[in-house]
């Protein structure tokens, strides 16, 4: 947890009344307090048989492995052209991504009277992702936000939570419709998830392609959020367990 030097990108408020203007005429900008944190870690206790089988584990110096998902936030200015290439890094096995977020925001950092949970679509008309030379999706699918053209992205976004939580849209809904993911959320969703066999092992170069119908607006940053599965081990020394990574 990484404390920000400013607050600007956490807070949103319409400019103040005059009397509450500084002489030279800018605003006071809010300020985040925090007076207490708190992280709550669960804690549990095995039954006795499986407790017996872990201590078994531990003390015959086993080393066990653990799955989990990942998640990573990385971002970057996007230059005004209407083209984008970003590498987005390199994952070896058996670090393995399975879900990609990307979103755009144009001038709206560090500044107060702009909403950061809003994004902007910047006439976004293609976007895909390589996995070495795997493309996601394998079709190319063609958007014009100007003449409402974006079903892919909008059925990508909203069945992403079926696909990851196996929760059905008709028990549960993002409650986000078509305008509203167009004007507010355009957030598109790459499930890289189905990877062929040569994938799965070795290294894996991940790099995002964009095309926008015009020159991207000036001070636009580009946000990616990766979900991977990844392994841990524990290893045992006889008494305790530690993590290897």
């Amino acid at each position: 947890m990484t404390r920000s030097s400013t607050d600007n990108n956490a807070l949103v408020h319409t400019p103040w009344a005059d009397h509450h203007q500084r002489a030279r005429g800018e605003i006071y900008a809010g300020k985040v307090v925090l007076s207490n944190i708190r992280w709550i870690l669960p804690r549990i206790t095995p039954e006795v048989i499986a407790g017996m089988t872990l201590s078994k584990l531990v003390k015959d110096r086993k080393t066990l492995e653990c799955g989990f998902r990942m998640r990573q936030h990385i971002s970057l200015a996007v230059p005004e052209s209407n083209t984008f290439t970003w590498r987005l890094g390199v994952r070896s096995s058996p670090e393995q991504p399975r879900y990609i977020f990307l979103a755009f925001q144009s001038d709206k950092m560090e500044d107060q009277s702009c909403n950061n949970a809003v994004y902007d679509h910047c006439n976004l008309t293609n976007a895909h992702i390589l996995l070495n030379n795997e493309r996601y999706p394998l079709n190319d699918f063609t958007t014009n936000f100007r003449r409402n053209y974006f079903t892919y992205f909008y059925n990508e976004f909203i069945g992403f939570k079926k696909k990851f939580y196996g929760i059905d849209p008709a028990v549960s809904s993002v409650y986000v419709g078509p305008l509203d993911f167009k004007d507010r959320y355009p957030i598109f969703v790459f499930d890289v998830s189905k990877q062929s066999e040569r994938l799965k092992s070795g290294v894996t170069d991940i790099t995002l392609q964009c095309r926008f119908g015009a020159n991207v607006p000036a001070n636009t940053v580009a946000h990616v959020m990766m979900i991977s599965d990844r392994k841990l081990k524990f290893q045992s020394d006889g008494e305790k367990l530690s993590v290897i990574f």
